[in-house]
C-alpha cells in the first residue's frame, strides 16, 4: 500500500473511534440500522483481509487466473464496505426493527469470529517464521 491508502485509512480508524465515544456519551445517536450498515462494513473488511492474508500465505502469484480472481474478489468486498457505509444509509427499507437488530447482531459475531480467526492465522505464520 502506499503511504496515501495509509492515511485514508488511519483517518478512517480514528473517525471511526471518535464515533464510538460520542455513541457512549449520547453525543452521537445512531439507529439499529446505521450499525446493521456498520456491521456490514466491518464484516466485509475483515472477510477482505482475511481473504489477503490467506492469499499471501497459500497462493502462488504464478497462476495469474487465480491471483486475480483474490485481487478481485478483495476489492469487491471493500467496495460493498464503502457502499455499505455511505450508499446504504440514504436507502429507505422497510426491515422490522427485529429483523434489523438481529442481523446487527449476526454480522458483528460473525465478523469478529472472522477478526479472531484473522489474528490467529497471523499469530501462527508470526510464530512459524521467528521459530524458523
Amino acid at each position: 500500500m502506499n503511504r496515501g491508502v495509509y492515511v485514508v485509512v488511519g483517518v478512517a480508524a480514528v473517525c471511526f473511534i471518535i464515533l464510538a465515544v460520542l455513541r457512549i456519551t449520547s453525543i452521537a445517536s445512531l439507529t439499529g440500522k446505521w450499525m446493521l450498515y456498520f456491521a456490514i462494513a466491518g464484516t466485509l473488511l475483515v472477510i477482505a483481509d482475511l481473504i489477503n492474508f490467506i492469499w499471501e500465505c497459500y497462493g502462488q502469484k504464478s497462476k495469474r487466473l487465480m491471483y486475480f480472481f483474490f485481487v478481485m474478489l478483495e476489492c469487491m468486498l471493500i467496495a460493498a464496505a464503502v457502499f455499505s457505509i455511505f450508499v446504504l444509509p440514504h436507502i429507505n427499507p422497510s426491515i422490522p426493527i427485529k429483523t434489523v437488530n438481529t442481523a446487527g447482531d449476526a454480522l458483528t459475531l460473525f465478523g469478529l469470529g472472522c477478526a479472531f480467526i484473522s489474528m490467529l492465522l497471523k499469530s501462527l505464520r508470526a510464530q512459524k517464521y521467528t521459530t524458523s
